[in-house]
Order: structure tokens, then C-alpha cells, then sequence
């Protein structure tokens, strides 16, 4: 995984190298959503970006930092408990081709591949008293990512990101909602 994530890094970097006259370097700070319609989790995001051309982009993207969705469950089998679901982090890296307007947005479609870990935290108690069970795990997935979105222009240096992504493969059915302020250098 990191080495996918380092070569995605590398060509941005390559690419703003070798593309210095219409190269644009960007940052991004903003809030996203990662959810399966069971599960959502809501955190802060930071993104870098290159826009190499009026029609190609890259970026990286991070998210997560702790985000958590948990329930309580009293239930009539004679158990009460609760789960607790984290987000420990979730690393995008994305290739976005697109048209320019002559206003400046950059409208795109997206293709990439996304990491997450995160971990749970399942509690059962009988009603009543007596011994529980509890349930702790930690895990990673990873997979590509596939979506559309828009860079609004604001100013020539400021700009507003929407985007959406579906996760393919093992991240199938993951929906993937972002919204940053972009600053442009």
C-alpha cells in the first residue's frame, strides 16, 4: 500500500517538475464523509494537488483522524449492548480529467485507489447481570475509487472542491463525499 501511495506521490511531484509553465500546486482543508449506508464517518480533510493541464489533475488526499459512529442496543434476546466503529485514517490518491471553463472551474472524472484502517469495539451484556462479551478488532481495506467532481474557482488563488466516489472492488459499495477550501500557488 505505501508504495502505491509513495509512486501516486512521486508523479505529482514528476509531474510538477516537468510541467513548471502550466503547473498549478494546490492545498486543501475541508470535510468529508465515508459511508456504506450502514456506517458513515465524518472528519476533517488536508489535500495536496497538481493540476498539470487545463484538463489534467492529481491529488492525495487524507482523512479520517478518529472518526467514530457507534450505537446502543437494547435488545429482546435478553442482551443489552453497544458497538463503536473508528476511522483511524483514509489515504486517497486520485488522476481527475476533466475540461476547464473559461471561468476557470475544473470539471473532472476521477479514477484512483484509497487505503483506510480503522478498528471496533462490540459490547454484550445479559440483562439482569452476570458475564458479558466483549469484541475488539482492528483492520485495513484498500481498492480503487471512481468518481466526478468540480474545482470552483473563487479567485486566482482561492477555490471551492466537491467531489464524489464510489468504491470498487473490495471497497464496493463505499460512498465517499468531500467538500474543501482550495488555496492555489
Amino acid at each position: 500500500m505505501r508504495k502505491i501511495f509513495a509512486l501516486g506521490f512521486g508523479v505529482a511531484l514528476i509531474g510538477s517538475a516537468s510541467a513548471a509553465v502550466a503547473g498549478e500546486h494546490s492545498v486543501g482543508v475541508g470535510y468529508g464523509s465515508i459511508g456504506d449506508g450502514d456506517f458513515a464517518w465524518n472528519s476533517p480533510v488536508v489535500s495536496y494537488g497538481y493540476k498539470i493541464s487545463d484538463n489534467l489533475a492529481v491529488d492525495l488526499a487524507a482523512q479520517g483522524f478518529g472518526a467514530d459512529d457507534g450505537d446502543s442496543y437494547n435488545g429482546g434476546a435478553g442482551f443489552v449492548g453497544s458497538y463503536n466503529l473508528e476511522l483511524d485514517l483514509a489515504l486517497t490518491f486520485r488522476v481527475k480529467g476533466g475540461i476547464t471553463t473559461q471561468q476557470g472551474h475544473f470539471l473532472y472524472a476521477s479514477a484512483g485507489y484509497s487505503y483506510a484502517e480503522g478498528s471496533g469495539d462490540i459490547v454484550l451484556l445479559p440483562v439482569g447481570g452476570g458475564e458479558g462479551l466483549s469484541f475488539s478488532e482492528s483492520d485495513s481495506i484498500d481498492g480503487a475509487v471512481a468518481g466526478v467532481g468540480g474545482d470552483f474557482k473563487i479567485s486566482d488563488r482561492w477555490g471551492f472542491e466537491a467531489s464524489y466516489q464510489r468504491g470498487l472492488g473490495d471497497l464496493d459499495g463505499g460512498n465517499l463525499w468531500t467538500g474543501t477550501l482550495r488555496y492555489r500557488f
